[in-house]
């Protein structure tokens, strides 16, 4: 059964991907196809949207937030792991992202919910595209100065030892 909140985007790639193994393998799972369709069925079954038009994963998350489907795969009865946002990205666009060398690529999010899964608010891009979107939306810790943990001086000793410095 189709969840209401499931993207139409969805719902047109999974009518062309039905009852075939999808392509894993610019993920790194050790270059086999890998069948797609458990951690599919349970990302369609654990969304619901948010007041501000976020698709929010209701499933389990990781320590820092983002939402993470496992799942035994039909082939190796290995386990295997897939970031939620990542998968929403496979099914929006028939391809984990990858550069032009073929590097895997991050999901970045737009709207900095680690558990939003919204294709809208999901692009690719580098780990330092990345990082610099969190520190326009401030979510960056300034670690400079005292505020470091390594930190031996305070401000105002810092100040103080560089005035005595110039004397």
């Amino acid at each position: 059964r189709m969840n209401k909140d499931v993207p139409w985007i969805w719902k047109a790639n999974l009518e062309k991907w039905d009852g075939v193994p999808l392509d894993y393998d610019s993920v790194k799972l050790g270059g086999m196809a890998e069948n797609l369709h458990k951690p599919v069925t349970f990302l369609l079954s654990h969304v619901e949207r948010s007041e501000d038009g976020c698709l929010m994963f209701t499933g389990g998350s990781r320590a820092r937030g983002y939402g993470n489907i496992n799942w035994q795969c039909d082939y190796t009865a290995k386990t295997r792991s897939v970031r939620a946002h990542r998968l929403s990205y496979f099914l929006t666009h028939g391809a984990f992202p990858v550069d032009a060398k073929g590097e895997p690529l991050l999901v970045r999010h737009r709207c900095h919910k680690p558990l939003c899964v919204n294709p809208a608010c999901l692009v690719k891009g580098t780990n330092q595209q990345n990082c610099d979107d969190m520190k326009r939306a401030g979510r960056s810790l300034d670690q400079r100065g005292s505020k470091n943990h390594n930190a031996k001086l305070t401000d105002a000793q810092r100040k103080e030892v560089l005035e005595l410095r110039k004397e």
